[in-house]
């Protein structure tokens, strides 16, 4: 054996496993996510469990799909699931199911039963050491918050490679940032593939989420960034190989990313990250058009957006323009395309997308989908997404298209896709913004259009359709004009006839009825080159063109019509060719000239071409004709009656007075610009424009496009030519004409009403029939016609705006929606330069339109809503406004007004009845709202003359809304908007504009009080501030009721705009309230409490966060020094029992200078003095109550106290008073002499008797903090001065303060210390000569809190004061709490004077056991005394242990004893207090005493213990335990005989009858006796163990039970040594072996301790067995003796349970006895038994049998074949229970043999 057991035991510890190191198991235990460490240590599974899956539970009822881990990792059996004895299978199993947890889980984790559910899986199943990986990806979204720190903390030092980047996080824990995850992601190939590979799987399954998502989307991107930008280095070839291989690497992700439909927002991410490639890396054209499919492939409604952003950046890097068919098939299909694409293009760059689609759109164009992809295409080009560049280029492949379109799909006008590319061409041709792109384009592809024209078989460029009647036919021929056009030409001149029946004028009213086949042969005749041949038809009568119309009207009308150029062209060349020819005109045709001017404005260049040599050629006529004829007579104008027919309608033609006057204008006019008409169909508009507009003087001043011509003639070309637009019959000409008009403003504003107001009036007539119709006809667009026709209206011409009322209120325009637009319009526009009062007018014509009812649907309201919008945008002057107003109160009064008496006012119409339906007043109060919102918002504040009415109709509003029962909220607040702006733009003025008679307060306190709309109280308020500030003798009389109406309402809105309401409100109305105040020489304070009430009431109802700002701002406004004591004591009466108030009137106070603190805490006290008065005066009035009994009046004083101490005993007061009084200035002058004031005070009225002993106590208090406020000395002197004088309860009082004062001081200046203990003599004077016990108690009290404090600076005074406590004035008083307070106070006092305190022990000592024993006594037990004296007691073996020896041991052991015991230890309240001091007491008596002298106090007090009971021999073996444990083991060994004298007696422990207590007295001893024999070798142990192997076989003849009981100690003793020291105390065993065979030898007996005796032995010997590693027991001469005995226990079946002892120990026996023979002779005594005649001993031995087999095995199984005759004996008992266990005996053997028995038993 080793010389020391504790070296045995450390080899054995350094051997075992891992898994017995308790201390690592208790660390990696306390690894928990939601516990502390030193919590999470000492908890248990179960416990864990339940708190953990009440946090699942939670969990499944969020989400369902946790419900199927409930079977699994959160299962009952989950609590018995160790990881560490689980097989590789099981564990690669529970980390599936524990990895699918944690991925589903993720997006719960910042809740609570989330939390919870995962600590389980720590604490559990630690996936944070065996799942790390899944764990840090399931936290890494979090990285940013706390819970990330703490998982950090309880992470094993190495985790994996690919999270190697958190090493420094871990170590410091701190939490890592985003950066430095990105960088690792860019970094480490390892942990980017984890991270993606982590988020596809969660995807995959459906648990993904938003955080996780946004997470790796934004690290991925920017890691990708990171890798191409790292690429960029070194050679080209080097840096694409790079580029490459990044690309590589993320393709598989993007590619899995991409399919994933269900997952927008892992779709999004791969977006971002394929963006990132294109916009930086290579990416060739096949892998970015792979990358654009699978963008498109699987994306939805939610994607798109981004999905189009990620296409547009891979196009731009894209060469090749073309789309695939799959990509583009996902464009088409999707909605608002083009739009999106709009609306990226201010974002990035779209231009080469969109080039792409019009190449796919026009390569994929079929005959189905022709339309569609046309339109989309137009809206490309039209949203001009393309540079100029790449739209030339598209409309080159567009024209390309065009013209082998009917190659493509056949020249059928059915097919659609023909079609499509019609009206494609039809709008490029058309569209102003692609002129030049489309010319461009067009002259390189070399596009004819004219042949494009006939080809498509219509007129492609601009120009008007006609659809009349009969043209059909033409158009239709058009087609088969390429295939023979002079053969059809003939064809159709076989059809005309050769005269007309009545036509007259092609331009006529009347519909024509050769019209039709005249253009159709014209068309023909055009295109196969004939025209020469149609001009001269007899039909059309060219001979007599000067004589009638017909031959120029008919040629007029093609070239203003919808025809191809060319014909148009051909039309204006055949005119010009005949005047060419005739050389001078016979009659002048100045009728002409309109339709002149609308060929020049043609958007062809071939018809402006045409139209100005028509012009020149006129000129050059009219040039000659002008020589001869200088005036124009009515004979010589062509067409004069009948250019547009018969009718009255060409007599009302105004004509040109002279030929020179058409000559000037022609040559001057016209032709001076046809150069520049030639090359825009818009210049001569403004030609026109300048020649009406111009005055002479104006044309002389800038370089003129035009010569001057006379006023006159410029009057006369305008009436002609709005007689023409008036006229004729071709709206194109009539739009033409009007937009060459409208644009006159001098003498178009003059004549154009005149002449064109009817032609609006009819267009207004027409039904919007008849309106499509006439735009159908010519192909015109409905809203330019309206345009030019409202254009005709006039500012200032009454007439016309009658028309226009006219027009708006005829129900029929409601249709004509366009018009009526066009007419707001022009309306809108001629606003500013009208007249007053037609504004007036007009204004109340569009008030009275917008408030108009309708009974019909939408399109009635059309007016009326424009009505609406228009006189909301307009300006309305001052004058407008008021009418509106005045129509207002029209309103009002009308539906209040009451029936007039003495009249039926059943009658309809008769009287003026009040209105009662509900429609009319829902009508009248729409109408009202509408005026007043027009009023609110025309900036009111310009209009300062509606005050007064704003008030009238204010007032009318109050009355209106009393008598109809509603609020009017809405129309109030825009009345109150409305006259706020006016009031605070009068504010700033000086003096102020306003009309003060005007003002009505009353109304508008009237309007505050009676409403509960909270916008309406605030601009009401806002007014009535502003108003007193203007006007304050107005409006201070109604302040009151309206600070009353705040507290109520205004001041509880947590709304910045109430905020700032009320701020106005204190800001302008109480400086004028408080002024008024004084020059009215009252008291502001009292003529102010009703105000300071409304905001004290509303307190508790204001929002938490206004309230400091709130108040703050009232008492710096009214002025702090004389209102914030009232406000102070306002709180404390109202809100006494809140201290939430209390702090706050506190934190008020704090925001205050110290001197006005001060200040108002002693006009506060003035109040509380008031208060207790016997008649009360300011604060009856101030605190508003009626109170006169004494009892009402203390309690709200003594409210009023609580506060007032807690503001002086705040330390900010306390130092800025003290700082200030350090300084030698007037300001600590005037601090020095308010405090004075205020202490006088405060000793006055402390000073009186007082009944209610609380305002006595808070007085005190109140007295404390007032002197706490002086430093320590000038606080000191002040306390001894007044303490000569004060009675006893001043004096505590003042005591108290001293404590109080000391306590918190912290200054450690030598003047403050040595004046606190100079104070000293002064305390122990109290205690020694005062009568007064509270004031004596309170004098030790602060004598003890001195001492504690300071009492190391001055020894003797503290030894003095507690020389006078431990003498008989304290400690030896027979009043217990000066007992008490004197033990309490020396326990302090030793530790401050150590050794100094010798001299006083004796006395003190001796008193202090005394009032323990005192305190035991049955009649008079005190537990606090108690404490006290075990409190002193500690302190001197704290301090002084060697004070305490010998008997004084003996007799605090003794008086332990009887305190464990008595009642106060078991039935006192402190139960628990009492016996922790005693535990302290008797830890520190054993470790400060002598070992011997401890050992020989526990061997002299044993006795004592035993007879005082259980509680006293515990108490007792601990104080053993602590004498041993502190000692060497020197020490043990030298009273080592000592010790086993108190051995023996601690072991004799069933022998005191402790029945209930046995098992936990037992316990206690044995680990006591195992922990000293840690400290000994065997030599000093054996002889120990001999002596209590003497005690326990000592017999006595007198007692002979007890030898039973004490072998049942030995034994229990035993088994605890063997099983803690195991191997090394076997040999032990042999001082036993006859004690056992003597034991188990005897009869059964039926005694309970004979029981007790025969189990502890069976139960020692199988430990002794388990532990024998030295083959003790294998010795023959071991064996032999206790084998037989033990084995021939098997037939005591009764009353003794030998199979529950003894099999076990046999068993173990035969492990133990590692020897064939021992096992052969153990077996053949056991089958021995199996031939037993009583079954229950057969029973054993087969039990016994099956035992041996599973334990040993094939070792056993040695053995069977001289098993094999009992078994097959066995078999065939007669006791079922016998035969059932051999069968089980059976199955065991052949489990271990793997074979079948059957052959060996037959």
């Amino acid at each position: 054996m080793v010389s020391s057991l504790s070296q045995q035991l450390s080899k054995l510890t350094s051997d075992t496993t891992n898994s017995l190191n308790l201390k690592a198991q208790k660390a990696a235990h306390a690894k928990s996510l939601i516990w502390e460490a030193k919590d999470a240590a000492f908890q248990d599974f179960d416990t864990i469990y339940a708190v953990c899956y009440e946090g699942f539970q939670e969990l499944c009822l969020l989400d369902p799909r946790f419900a199927a881990f409930g079977r699994t990792i959160f299962s009952e059996h989950s609590k018995t699931q160790d990881r560490d004895q689980m097989t590789a299978e099981e564990n690669n199993d529970l980390d599936r199911v524990l990895n699918d947890f944690l991925e589903l889980v993720g997006a719960r984790l910042l809740l609570t039963p989330a939390l919870k559910a995962v600590e389980w899986t720590v604490r559990r199943f630690r996936v944070h050491e065996f799942n790390v990986t899944s764990v840090i990806l399931m936290f890494l979204p979090y990285h940013t918050t706390n819970i990330f720190l703490v998982l950090l903390s309880i992470l094993p030092e190495d985790v994996p490679s690919a999270l190697k980047f958190l090493h420094p996080y871990i170590r410091s824990l701190t939490n890592p940032p985003r950066h430095a995850i990105v960088h690792a992601a860019t970094n480490d190939i390892r942990f980017f593939a984890t991270l993606n590979h982590h988020v596809i799987k969660i995807s995959e399954v459906g648990h993904e989420y938003h955080g996780l998502l946004s997470f790796w989307a934004g690290v991925a991107t920017e890691a990708v960034a990171r890798m191409l930008d790292h690429a960029r280095s070194g050679r080209e070839r080097l840096e694409k190989t790079r580029e490459q291989d990044v690309v590589m690497r993320i393709l598989p992700t993007l590619s899995q990313g991409l399919s994933m439909k269900r997952v927008p927002e892992l779709r999004v991410g791969c977006y971002m990250i394929v963006t990132v490639l294109a916009s930086r890396s290579f990416l060739s054209d096949t892998l970015s058009m792979s990358l654009m499919e699978a963008v498109v492939s699987c994306w939805t409604q939610e994607t798109i957006t981004p999905g189009i952003i990620c296409l547009a950046v891979l196009a731009q890097t894209r060469e090749k323009a073309a789309l695939s068919p799959a990509l583009m098939k996902a464009l088409i299909n999707m909605d608002n395309l083009v739009p999106q694409l709009v609306l990226l293009r201010e974002k990035l760059r779209v231009d080469k997308l969109a080039l792409s689609l019009v190449r796919g759109l026009l390569e994929q164009t079929e005959d189905m989908n022709a339309s569609l992809n046309l339109s989309i295409l137009r809206e490309i080009l039209d949203a001009t997404l393309l540079t100029s560049p790449q739209e030339r280029t598209s409309l080159g492949l567009i024209f390309s298209a065009v013209r082998d379109a009917d190659i493509r799909f056949g020249e059928s006008e059915s097919n659609s896709a023909f079609a499509a590319y019609a009206d494609l061409l039809g709008y490029l041709l058309s569209s102003e913004s692609l002129k030049e792109s489309v010319h461009a384009a067009s002259r390189a592809t070399n596009i004819d259009m004219d042949s494009l024209e006939i080809r498509f078989r219509r007129s492609l460029r601009p120009a008007l359709e006609n659809k009349i009647e009969g043209e059909d036919i033409a158009m239709d021929r058009l087609g088969s004009i390429a295939d023979d056009p002079e053969q059809l030409f003939e064809a159709a001149l076989m059809e005309i006839p050769a005269s007309t029946v009545d036509e007259v004028s092609f331009l006529a009213t009347t519909k024509s009825h050769v019209y039709a086949s005249l253009l159709q042969t014209f068309i023909l005749a055009v295109a196969a080159g004939k025209s020469e041949i149609y001009e001269h038809l007899p039909i059309l009568r060219r001979v007599h063109a000067f004589d009638e119309p017909l031959y120029f009207s008919f040629f007029v009308c093609v070239w203003c019509g919808p025809y191809p150029s060319s014909v148009r062209s051909s039309a204006l060349r055949i005119i010009t060719k005949y005047f060419n020819t005739i050389g001078e005109p016979l009659k002048d045709v100045q009728a002409l000239l309109p339709f002149i001017l609308v060929a020049l404005a043609d958007p062809e260049l071939k018809v402006r071409q045409e139209a100005s040599e028509l012009a020149a050629t006129l000129n050059n006529c009219y040039k000659k004709i002008a020589k001869s004829r200088k005036k124009c007579d009515d004979d010589s104008l062509w067409a004069k009656e009948e250019l547009y027919g018969p009718l009255n309608s060409t007599k009302t033609l105004v004509w040109l007075p002279s030929l020179k006057d058409v000559a000037s204008i022609l040559e001057f006019v016209i032709v001076k610009n046809l150069e520049e008409c030639i090359l825009s169909g818009a210049h001569i508009c403004r030609v026109i424009e300048n020649c009406l507009r111009k005055s002479t003087q104006e044309v002389a001043e800038e370089k003129p496009m035009i010569v001057h011509i006379k006023t006159a003639v410029r009057t006369a070309l305008f009436l002609s030519l709005s007689s023409h637009a008036f006229n004729c019959s071709i709206y194109l000409v009539k739009i033409k004409i009007l937009k060459l008009l409208n644009r006159i403003d001098r003498v178009g504003d003059i004549y154009r009403t005149d002449t064109l107001l009817p032609l609006l009036v009819s267009w207004a007539d027409l039904s919007e029939e008849e309106v499509q119709a006439c735009c159908s006809a010519e192909t015109l667009k409905e809203e330019e016609v309206d345009s030019e026709m409202v254009g005709i209206l006039s500012p200032n011409r009454k007439d016309g705006l009658l028309a226009l009322q006219k027009i708006l209120a005829d129900p029929r325009v409601s249709t004509r929606v366009s018009l009526v637009k066009a007419l707001f319009k022009r309306l809108r526009k001629m606003w500013s330069r009208m007249r007053n009062e037609n504004q007036t007018e007009t204004a109340l014509f569009l008030l009275d339109t917008a408030m108009a009812q309708t009974d019909t649907g939408t399109e009635s309201d059309i007016v009326q809503s424009d009505a609406n919008e228009l006189i909301r945008h307009i300006s309305l002057s001052t004058e407008i406004l008021r009418a509106f107003l005045d129509r207002l109160l029209d309103l009002s009064r009308q539906n209040h007004e009451p029936p007039m008496k003495k009249r039926r006012i059943s009658h309809a119409g008769e009287g003026n009845p009040k209105m009662t339906g509900t429609n009319d007043l829902e009508s009248t109060l729409q109408r009202a709202t509408f005026i007043l919102e027009i009023v609110e918002a025309s900036h009111p504040q310009h209009h300062q003359s509606l005050l007064g009415i704003l008030f009238q109709v204010l007032g009318e509003m109050q009355s209106f809304k009393a008598r109809i029962g509603s609020d009017l909220a809405y129309m109030q607040t825009l009345i109150l908007s409305s006259l706020l702006a006016i009031v605070d733009t009068s504010r700033g003025a000086r003096p102020a504009p306003l009309d003060q008679a005007s003002v009505r307060v009353d109304i508008l306190v009237d309007c505050i009080r009676s409403t509960n709309n909270t916008p309406v109280q605030n601009t009401a308020l806002l007014i009535a501030a502003s108003l007193a500030e203007i006007t304050p003798d107005l409006v201070l009389h109604s302040i009151m009721p309206l600070f009353t109406f705040m507290s109520s309402t205004l001041l509880r809105n947590n709304d910045d705009y109430s905020v700032h309401v009320v701020d106005t409100a204190i800001d302008l109305i109480i400086p004028p309230l408080v002024g008024s105040l004084r020059r009215q020489k009252r008291d502001p304070v009292l003529g102010s409490s009703e105000l300071l009430l409304s905001f004290v009431a509303a307190f508790e109802h204001m929002p938490p966060n206004r309230r400091r700002r709130l108040f703050i701002k009232l008492v710096e406004t009214l002025g702090p020094a004389d209102f914030m004591f009232a406000l102070l004591a306002m709180l404390a009466d109202r809100y006494s029992h809140d201290s939430k108030v209390v702090d706050f009137a506190v934190e008020l106070s704090l925001h205050f200078d110290p001197e006005v603190q001060l200040e108002s805490a002693s006009k506060y006290f003035e109040l509380v003095q008031d208060l207790l008065a016997p008649e009360q005066f300011i604060s009856k009035r101030l605190l508003s109550h009626d109170r006169i009994d004494e009892k009402s009046n203390g309690q709200i004083a003594c409210s009023l106290l609580v506060l007032l101490q807690r503001l002086l005993a705040n330390e900010t007061l306390v130092s800025g008073v003290r700082r200030c009084l350090k300084l030698d200035d007037t300001r600590a002058a005037r601090i020095l002499e308010v405090f004075s004031k205020f202490l006088a005070k405060v000793v006055k009225v402390a000073n009186d008797s007082w009944k209610d002993s609380k305002i006595s106590v808070l007085l005190g208090a109140v007295l404390s903090r007032l002197l706490n406020l002086l430093s320590t000395t000038d606080f000191l002197k002040c306390l001894e001065e007044m303490l000569s004088s004060a009675d006893a309860t001043l004096s505590r009082k003042l005591l108290q303060a001293f404590d109080s004062r000391v306590g918190i001081e912290q200054n450690t200046q030598a003047t403050t210390i040595s004046a606190i203990l100079g104070f000293l003599p002064t305390l122990s004077r109290f205690v020694t000569e005062s009568e007064d016990i509270g004031l004596r108690h309170l004098a030790v009290t602060c004598i003890n809190r001195v001492s504690e404090k300071y009492g190391r600076r001055n020894i003797d005074a503290v030894r003095k004061a507690a020389e006078i406590i431990s003498g008989a004035s304290c400690l030896g008083h027979e009043k217990r709490r000066l007992k008490i307070i004197g033990l309490i106070t020396l326990a302090d006092m030793t530790e401050v004077l150590q050794s100094e305190i010798i001299p006083i022990l004796p006395e003190a000592i001796a008193r202090a056991l005394q009032h323990m024993e005192e305190s035991l006594e049955q009649s008079s037990f005190h537990a606090n005394l108690h404490v006290a004296a075990l409190t002193f007691v500690a302190a001197l073996l704290k301090n002084v242990p060697w004070m305490v020896s010998g008997q004084l041991v003996d007799r605090i052991l003794l008086l332990s004893h009887r305190s464990a015991e008595s009642n106060i230890a078991n039935q006192s309240d402190m139960a628990d207090e009492v016996h922790g001091n005693r535990s302290q007491t008797l830890k520190l008596l054993a470790l400060r005493v002598d070992a011997k002298a401890g050992l020989l106090a526990v061997e002299r007090t044993w006795r004592h213990a035993t007879n005082a009971g259980p509680k006293a021999l515990i108490e007792q073996l601990f104080f053993f335990d602590r004498v041993l444990a502190k000692q060497p083991k020197a020490t043990i060994v030298s009273n080592s005989q000592l010790i086993s004298k108190i051995v023996p007696m601690a072991l004799d422990t069933r022998r005191l009858g402790f029945i209930e207590e046995i098992d936990t007295i037992e316990a206690t001893v044995h680990d006591v006796i195992i922990r000293l024999i840690y400290k000994m070798n065997d030599a000093n142990f054996r002889p120990m163990f001999e002596h209590i192997m003497g005690w326990a076989l000592a017999v006595s003849q007198s007692h002979p039970e007890d030898r039973v009981l004490k072998l049942i100690n030995l034994f229990n003793f035993l088994q605890t040594l063997f099983d803690s020291l195991r191997s090394l105390v076997t040999s032990y065993a042999s001082y036993i072996l006859d004690v056992v065979v003597d034991v188990l030898s005897e009869k059964t007996s039926t005694t309970e301790n004979s029981k007790t005796l025969w189990i502890a032995t069976a139960r020692m010997l199988r430990v002794s067995f388990e532990h024998d590693q030295d083959e003790f027991w294998q010795s023959p001469a071991h064996f032999d003796k206790v084998a037989p005995i033990l084995l021939s226990q098997l037939e005591r079946t009764e009353p003794l349970p030998a199979v529950d002892e003894i099999i076990p120990a046999i068993t173990q026996l035969a492990v133990a006895a590692d020897s064939a023979e021992h096992r052969k002779e153990i077996n053949a005594a056991i089958m021995k038994y199996m031939r037993s005649n009583d079954a229950q001993v057969r029973l054993t031995a087969i039990k016994c049998e099956i035992s041996l087999t599973a334990r040993l095995g094939e070792e056993w199984l040695e053995l069977l074949p001289e098993m094999l005759p009992f078994i097959s004996e066995l078999q065939e008992d007669d006791d079922e229970l016998v035969e059932r266990e051999t069968m089980k005996w059976i199955v065991k053997i052949e489990a271990i043999l793997g074979e079948s028995l059957n052959s060996m038993l037959q």
